[in-house]
Order: structure tokens, then C-alpha cells, then sequence
């Protein structure tokens, strides 16, 4: 199979010499085979293939990217993702972007193998992410246009700061006690941001914490994965 791995040529600068691109990497999604995959290679640039699998399909990833390590010697790594549900695909996708972002100057993501859910939920990292995604469809590429989210520009200072602490220290806290020393607001500012009042919606009916009462009336406060969406799409 040929990989394309040509020089990217300045074509609207008359007599431009070419120029060298970036290092690129693929994230490849696969969950049904990988013709699609092959396809993807042909044609975009390649210097690393990542493929996030689920687990019936181990075989031929595994098969397609020992023959790709050794007759081409491009850098290959798979990942299995458990189920093709949101949560899981935003926390594989995401880390797996966020590892290797500084690494490459480029990144495309090949939708064409995975399956509805799969697709349309890496599809959504995509867009937090402000990537490139594409799907092969009869032999050709539909790339989809980026759109790169920022919904932390439309959420008050204070609300995004219990945001990050919260993520800061794994996802949640077991008491307001708790939340109040780690981000120096009292009681009475952390319900008015997580419970809101007439004048202002709190974190908890925007969807972005979840608060439940424990022991003693206790209130445990955890990021949503709406509020780790929220957090990423100002990566």
C-alpha cells in the first residue's frame, strides 16, 4: 500500500519552491474494518497512525498495523476503547490529542471506519479540539469544515474557577467545606454559583456539576461531562 508522505507545494506563489510540511498524525477510528483506514492513508500525509479500536476488532488492527510498521516503518499505536458511548470516546480521544498535539504540526481525524455512535461522538471531540476531521466516501474525502467551540468565554470568572478546581483534584469534592478551602470563596458564594438565584443560573441547573446530599446533609459536588466539555473546549 502507498502512504502519502509528499512535500506540500505553495501553489498560488508563482515559481515557489516547495516546501517541506509538518509532521502529521492520523487518529483513526475502527470499529467495522479498515478500507477506510488504507483510504485515509493514501490520502492525506502520514507520520504516525493512531488507532482507537473497539474490542472485536483487535485482530485486524493489530494485523493491519504490523504491516504497516514494517513495510512502510511508520509509527503506529492502538488504543481499545471499551464502548463507543460519548464519555468514553470524549476522555480516549481527547487524552490521546492531548499527547501528541505538541509532537505534530498537524492532526486528521479518519471517521470512516467507526460506527454511528463512534463516528459522531469523536466527531464532537473533533470540534472541542479544533481538528480536522474526514470521512471516506467512495473512494474520496469529505474533510468537515473545523469548528472550534469556546463555551468558557460565555461562563463568569468565579463559576469557571470551581470549574478547574474541581477537575484539579480528580472531579468532585465530598463537601462544600471542602470546595470552600480550595478555592478561598465561603459558603455562601459557593451556593450562590452552583445553586444560582433569580438573577444568575448556578453551575448545577446549567448542568456542568452534579450535587448530591450525603451524610449529615453533607452536599457532594462533581463535574458533569458537560463541565469537563466545557473545560476542554478552551484547550
Amino acid at each position: 500500500m502507498v502512504i502519502n508522505r509528499e512535500v506540500c507545494v505553495v501553489a498560488d506563489t508563482v515559481g515557489a519552491e516547495p516546501v517541506e510540511r509538518g509532521r502529521v498524525l492520523q487518529v483513526a477510528l475502527c470499529s467495522e474494518g479498515v478500507k477506510g483506514i488504507k483510504a485515509g492513508l493514501r490520502t492525506f500525509p502520514v507520520d504516525k497512525l493512531l488507532v482507537i479500536h473497539t474490542p472485536q476488532i483487535t485482530p485486524l488492527v493489530n494485523e493491519l498495523l504490523g504491516q504497516l510498521s514494517e513495510a512502510l516503518e511508520l509509527e503506529t499505536e492502538a488504543v481499545q476503547i471499551s464502548s463507543p458511548r460519548f464519555d468514553e470516546v470524549l476522555d480516549v480521544l481527547s487524552t490521546a490529542l492531548k499527547a501528541n498535539l505538541t509532537k505534530f504540526d498537524d492532526v486528521y481525524v479518519n471517521l470512516s471506519e467507526g460506527d454511528k455512535l463512534f463516528s459522531c461522538s469523536a466527531l464532537a471531540v473533533c470540534f472541542l479540539f479544533g481538528v480536522k476531521a474526514y470521512y471516506i466516501m467512495d473512494d474520496s474525502p469529505y474533510v468537515f469544515p473545523i469548528v472550534r467551540l469556546g463555551y468558557q468565554k460565555i461562563l463568569p470568572e468565579a463559576k469557571l474557577n470551581i470549574l478547574q478546581v474541581l477537575a484539579k483534584v480528580g472531579g468532585g469534592v465530598a463537601s462544600l467545606e471542602e470546595l470552600s478551602e480550595l478555592t478561598g470563596y465561603d459558603k455562601a458564594q459557593l451556593s450562590y454559583h452552583i445553586n444560582g438565584a433569580p438573577d444568575s443560573r448556578g453551575l448545577a441547573t446549567l448542568g456542568l456539576v452534579s450535587v448530591e446530599k450525603g451524610a449529615r446533609g453533607r452536599l457532594s459536588i462533581r463535574l458533569t461531562t458537560q463541565g469537563k466539555i466545557l473545560l476542554m473546549s478552551g484547550v
